[in-house]
């Protein structure tokens, strides 16, 4: 009951959804403040305005619109604000690569990069959908992070999103593990494998929940138990445990060892 969403009207999901603030403890609109550098500049790139401060640059096979499409996804998820941020943004036989600009160290800070994460969930369907790929740029234009962005449909309606260095494969066995353990029964329940590498990083498996089930005595052991049964699938423990709202805010997160 915890993993399955409630029906809902769409009006009701879309408020919901609505991602003024971040998941994970970071607001979007203080990570853009708080964490988005400066690039150097160059004029080898097009620029698209955003607002009247914020900028994309296209390369490779991104066009205008392309740029246009993501501006409006991120000041929907609350990231562009006219504080001029600065993103460079990529299409080509490498498929979409987004690439932001960050400042020294956040390339290393576990929430943060779980942040760019969820950007990267939230701006995909306005790139062309799923996988895309964020990266965590320094000033010189260097990469400091690349996170792979990845969704599968498992069954029915669910879906597992795969993060980081995480693999499509270890998706799709951590799905099927989860169907025969009745967390998933496709009615709609999201589950999110993230890999990354660093100091207080690792795998961390996080479970969509709603309403208040997850409160119950028994839901901490039966997510806890789930994580053990796809440990052997998804590279073994110890795991992060983490159980979010459906704006991806951590209601409750352990490591299971």
């Amino acid at each position: 009951m915890a993993v399955t969403p409630p029906k809902r009207s769409a009006a009701r999901v879309v408020k919901r959804i609505a991602p003024y603030a971040l998941a994970l403890g970071v607001g979007i609109y203080f990570l853009s403040s708080l964490f988005t550098g400066k690039l150097t500049k160059s004029g080898a790139n097009p620029l698209v305005i955003i607002g009247q401060h914020d900028q994309i640059y296209t390369s490779h096979g991104a066009t205008a619109d392309d740029a246009k499409a993501l501006g409006m996804a991120l000041r929907g998820v609350g990231f562009f604000n006219d504080r001029g941020a600065q993103v460079i943004l990529s299409k080509g036989e490498g498929g979409t690569v987004v690439s932001f600009a960050s400042k020294d160290g956040s390339w290393d800070h576990r929430e943060t990069v779980l942040a760019f994460e969820e950007i990267g969930r939230r701006i995909a369907p306005a790139l062309g959908g799923f996988p895309i790929t964020v990266r965590m740029m320094d000033q010189t234009k260097k990469t400091r992070r690349e996170i792979v962005v990845g969704k599968i449909g498992i069954f029915g309606k669910d879906e597992v999103y795969y993060l980081g260095s995480a693999k499509p494969a270890e998706a799709v066995a951590m799905g099927r593990v989860l169907i025969a353990g009745l967390y998933l029964n496709g009615a709609g329940a999201s589950v999110l494998l993230s890999k990354e590498a660093g100091p207080g990083m690792g795998t961390t498996i996080s479970f969509v929940v709603y309403g208040d089930t997850w409160k119950k005595p028994e839901a901490g052991p039966a997510f806890e138990g789930g994580v053990r049964k796809v440990a052997p699938v998804v590279g073994g423990l110890p795991i992060t445990l983490r159980l979010v709202d459906t704006n991806m805010a951590t209601l409750k997160e352990e490591v299971v060892n």
